[in-house]
């Protein structure tokens, strides 16, 4: 027997998956174990589940090694940082933990539209306390993730902080308008690819900005 469905029918199942399809270019979803980006076929069919994965092999290695999932952020610094900038940029879209852009390496905070990374580094880039091959890896995946992102065309702000910041809230606030005045800066410079700006706040409280243009724009 020959079913035939409605116009009607029809019509609301295209809207339906023109909103997915919205959503999905938006913000494009990322696979919770291999961080690989996910096709819309795949986001489709997983769209109510909260962890999403690329394929059933990422699926199946992620029940056989638990391998830890973060889907907030690593410190009570990061997410104030975050909700600072969604406050003084609100028409603008920012990811955070984002992963698909240098993948495996994952980013802070993200304006997409602009090609413009945030990052945070806090003391675990400049001590020991977790041992010296721990800092070395760290530093040496600094190093890669602005190189990388550098020959991408990305402009970077990086905000470097030897000191904990929650805990001086006044030297939180002038640190959070630096990086706001320099990601003000590079947000209305049409030269900014490639760019990158470090945002370095010493023991003694003062900050250093050191800018580097990449070798045309120079």
């Amino acid at each position: 027997m020959v079913c035939w469905l409605s116009s009607k029918t029809m019509n609301s199942e295209y809207q339906h998956f023109e909103i997915l399809l919205q959503k999905y270019k938006k913000k494009p979803s990322v696979c919770a174990y291999c961080g690989k980006p996910i096709i819309f076929k795949d986001f489709v069919k997983q769209y109510d589940q909260e962890l999403k994965f690329c394929s059933k092999t990422c699926y199946v290695l992620l029940q056989k090694d638990k391998k830890p999932i973060r889907l907030g952020f690593s410190s009570i610094t990061e997410e104030v940082i975050y909700k600072f900038l969604l406050e003084h940029y609100p028409n603008e879209t920012i990811r955070h933990n984002v992963v698909d852009i240098i993948p495996p390496y994952e980013l802070d905070f993200v304006f997409d539209e602009h090609k413009i990374v945030v990052e945070f580094n806090g003391r675990l880039h400049y001590s020991n306390r977790y041992g010296d091959k721990k800092t070395r890896r760290t530093k040496l995946n600094d190093s890669k993730k602005k190189k990388l992102l550098v020959m991408n065309g990305y402009c970077v702000c990086r905000l470097w902080s030897e000191l904990g910041l929650y805990t001086r809230p006044h030297l939180f606030d002038k640190a959070l308008d630096t990086l706001k005045n320099n990601l003000d800066y590079c947000l209305h410079n049409i030269k900014r690819y490639g760019l990158v700006v470090e945002m370095l706040i010493s023991v003694d409280e003062s900050i250093e900005i050191r800018k580097e243009y990449p070798k045309n724009n120079s």
